[in-house]
């Protein structure tokens, strides 16, 4: 170890150092960086929320977006990336899910949630928005855009309510 002391309440270290067995953390903890979980086991690393309160909320995943300014239209909040393989082998981003501040304006809040998927034309292949939620501020309705472009598919199973005009 490259250095190590001890207080009362906190260990020090620097350099790198492995864990091995469970370690239980049983106050909040902050992590500063990256961090990274890793596993060469089928099905893992899995990353669980457990609640085991006997109310009716349950565990939160917070993605805060706080950068010491005003919010703007636009701001990403949060996304998931979903990347693997190609047939040559190289990390490609098939999917991800993105949310951002669809409209920032104070008491008119609104926020926009974006689903995509990777598509190609044969020669190029580029993220395209599958499925998009867009919240207004001012008229509490929320816009659905389901599809890429007009020769996207959309397949409905089972019975379609459609409350309101059709276009």
């Amino acid at each position: 170890i490259a250095s190590a002391y001890l207080d009362s309440d906190t260990a020090h270290l620097s350099g790198t150092q492995t864990f091995s067995g469970g370690k239980v953390f049983s106050a909040d903890t902050i992590f500063e960086g990256s961090v990274f979980l890793e596993n060469a086991s089928t099905s893992k690393p899995l990353l669980q929320f457990k609640n085991t309160n006997s109310g009716t909320t349950a565990s939160q995943l917070w993605f805060l977006k706080d950068k010491g300014a005003a919010g703007a239209d636009g701001d990403d909040i949060g996304t998931f990336l979903f990347l693997a393989d190609n047939s040559a082998q190289q990390q490609t981003t098939f999917a991800k899910i993105i949310a951002e501040v669809g409209t920032a304006l104070d008491t008119d809040e609104a926020g926009k949630l974006t689903l995509g998927v990777t598509a190609s034309n044969g020669s190029t292949t580029g993220m395209k928005d599958a499925f998009v939620l867009t919240g207004h501020g001012t008229n509490n309705i929320v816009d659905a855009s389901i599809g890429y472009c007009a020769t996207s598919t959309t397949t409905v199973n089972g019975d379609l309510t459609v409350s309101g005009d059709t276009v």
